[in-house]
């Protein structure tokens, strides 16, 4: 099938905010197709399989995810720890509380 671009971006928005997978415009148009085929009477009943070509993390700056950005920005102005250094768990359980 075919899938025009807006649809594309649509979908991978929609698959962004709905299933938390951040994936770029071709995945859209691909899960797009993968969800057009899936809807036909012949696919009842049928396991549908799709391979998302790539991953959105490469369009982080692009205007398609601006809405996100400024939403994010303001739930988490900045990174909570950015040191790779840092130990993976920085709260201590063994601590006494105060």
């Amino acid at each position: 099938g075919h899938v025009s671009t807006p649809e594309a971006v649509e979908m991978s928005l929609k698959v962004t905010r709905e299933e938390g997978i951040m994936v770029g415009p071709s995945a859209g148009a691909a899960i797009k197709v993968a969800c057009d085929v899936a809807c036909r009477d012949e696919a009842k009943g049928k396991t549908i399989v799709v391979v998302v070509p790539s991953h959105g993390i490469r369009y982080v700056q692009h205007p398609l995810w601006a809405p996100m950005r400024t939403e994010a920005t303001k739930a988490l102005p900045e990174t909570p720890c950015a040191d790779k250094d840092a130990p993976v768990v920085l709260w201590n359980s063994s601590a006494p509380s105060a």
